[in-house]
């Protein structure tokens, strides 16, 4: 089974990590892949104007007993959508699957990193190599059915 090109292009589930305006490019050339014509330039308009307010909050501090505090804490608020729904093949010569997709910012003062993270695609692609190693073991039983099958 080999994955769909254009899915391992998404970056889904992988370390690929995109800048906004960069993403909303990316968007815009594959709308095929969305639902809505009209959703996707949404995404992609917000992806352009990506806009976030960043509270951070540092104490750092030590005592003469030998006590101490470091914390940070960051708060991000932005405009980017939780979630957005893709309707993509994940493997060649398969159906298209509609999946849900999350963005996850990774924000660091003023570089802003997003990836794509979906747990339903996932659960398709285990689902899809457990399918097709069972359709093999059967063809195989068929075949020869006195050759001994070891599953792990």
């Amino acid at each position: 089974m080999k994955y769909y090109p254009k899915f391992l292009e998404f970056g889904i589930n992988t370390s690929k990590t995109w800048e906004p305006v960069q993403l909303s490019k990316f968007f815009k050339m594959n709308r095929a892949f969305f639902k809505d014509a009209q959703y996707n330039m949404e995404l992609v308009t917000v992806l352009k104007n990506f806009k976030a307010s960043i509270d951070s909050k540092v104490e750092n501090s030590r005592q003469d007993n030998g006590s101490r505090t470091d914390n940070y804490s960051q708060v991000v608020n932005s405009n980017l959508p939780a979630s957005f729904n893709l309707i993509v093949p994940i493997f060649k010569g398969r159906p298209a699957e509609e999946i849900e997709v999350e963005i996850i910012a990774d924000v660091d003062g003023r570089n802003i990193r997003l990836s794509l993270c979906s747990p339903g695609a996932e659960v398709i692609v285990e689902e899809e190599r457990n399918k097709a190693i069972d359709e093999q073991l059967l063809l195989i039983r068929k075949l020869a059915p006195d050759i001994a099958i070891i599953e792990q």
